[in-house]
């Protein structure tokens, strides 16, 4: 069976508790070999610093703008809130509740500007079509106000791309191609190198000040590999946060 290996579960982390990281040192915290959903954090709000917390339990260290946790995190499944907290503030910047299951990959992209933000939960489902000599990439409208934005990559047609929406993973062929955005008051364009068997998401941002223009960014999710049975599968790793990295 063809399934997609999360390239960071090689060093996937399984949240347990603030108490458990504060009372384990590193040298002693033993592996925990369970089932486990996976998931990944990005904010791309424009003018918050967030924490994320799962169940009211912090899940990563503060995330500025255009930073995501590194890759998936092992989390426990169920119904679960996650929520941006203000880093400075401690307000509650978005929230919502999603049901994860075992041994499914998930992202939750902060959105918005000026007090209007929301956490966007999504499964992170890849066709199980063998992917050799193939990339696979979707794609997230975060520009507040573009209602009208479209996106193609190489030469397909562009296809519409609304705000806060997350586009599902598609294959293409892999290589150099040109990602365009264009929408009534915005345009930009990026050449992107698409590796076979890698997995992107292609984050499509406002411009850092709000004299720049609009931005594309990615993220490389992980690299797909066969499984023999995925249902098999186990994550382990050390009790600690999730530390931030920035999009490409």
């Amino acid at each position: 069976m063809k399934k997609y290996r999360w390239a960071a579960y090689s060093s996937v982390i399984v949240f347990l508790t603030v108490f458990l990281m504060s009372s384990c040192k590193k040298s002693d915290a033993p592996e925990y070999h369970q089932n486990v959903s996976g998931l990944m954090a990005v904010n791309l709000a424009t003018d918050q610093v967030v924490t994320m917390n799962i169940s009211g339990n912090t899940f990563t260290y503060p995330l500025g703008p255009g930073n995501y946790n590194g890759g998936y995190a092992g989390i426990y499944p169920g119904k679960r809130m996650v929520e941006a907290v203000s880093a400075y503030n401690y307000f509650s910047v978005a929230s919502a509740t999603h049901d994860f299951e075992v041994n499914k990959a998930y992202s939750s992209f902060i959105v918005g500007s000026d007090s209007l933000y929301q956490n966007i939960i999504v499964n992170d489902n890849i066709d199980s079509t063998d992917a050799n000599g193939k990339a696979f990439i979707r794609y997230i409208n975060a520009i507040p106000g573009s209602t009208d934005a479209a996106v193609s990559i190489g030469s397909d047609a562009a296809k519409a791309a609304a705000y806060a929406q997350v586009s599902d993973f598609e294959r293409i062929n892999a290589g150099d191609l040109a990602v365009q955005l264009k929408g009534d008051s915005i345009s930009a364009s990026r050449n992107i190198n698409f590796e076979a068997k890698k997995v992107y998401t292609i984050l499509l941002l406002p411009g850092e000040n709000k004299s720049d223009s609009v931005q594309i960014k990615y993220i490389i999710n992980g690299t797909y590999d066969d499984l023999v049975n995925s249902n098999e599968t186990k994550v382990s790793g050390t009790m600690k946060s999730s530390t931030a990295s920035s999009v490409r």
